[in-house]
């Protein structure tokens, strides 16, 4: 069966049988605004802090990690006494190295 083409008076039927009316009450979705961010708080500059206890050999930040080759991190991860880290992927090696690195 051929579909009819819709014309001008079908087109407004259409628009006036979903206009609302006022006292229509209907569910109209209204969008809320976004939460604002929160403000980032910039890192101290090297400040010894009296309360944390001194680390045992060089701090460890994952930016320096992220860029070591996978061979460096493996080796890291030996000295650190991680249990297989040959295994581990990038990114789970970095962050057993940092637990690790917290744990001493």
């Amino acid at each position: 069966m051929p579909k009819k083409k819709a014309d001008a008076d079908d087109v407004e039927e259409a628009i006036e049988g979903n206009k609302q009316e006022p006292g229509d009450e209907k569910n109209i979705a209204v969008k809320s605004k976004p939460k604002p961010r929160p403000k980032r708080i910039k890192p101290r500059d090297s400040e010894p802090n009296d309360s944390a206890p001194a680390a045992s050999g060089p701090v460890l930040e994952i930016t320096d990690l992220k860029k070591k080759s996978m061979s460096d991190l493996v080796s890291l991860a030996e000295s650190l006494e991680v249990e297989n880290p040959g295994t581990l992927k990038k990114p789970a090696l970095i962050f057993t190295i940092l637990q690790a690195q917290s744990q001493n």
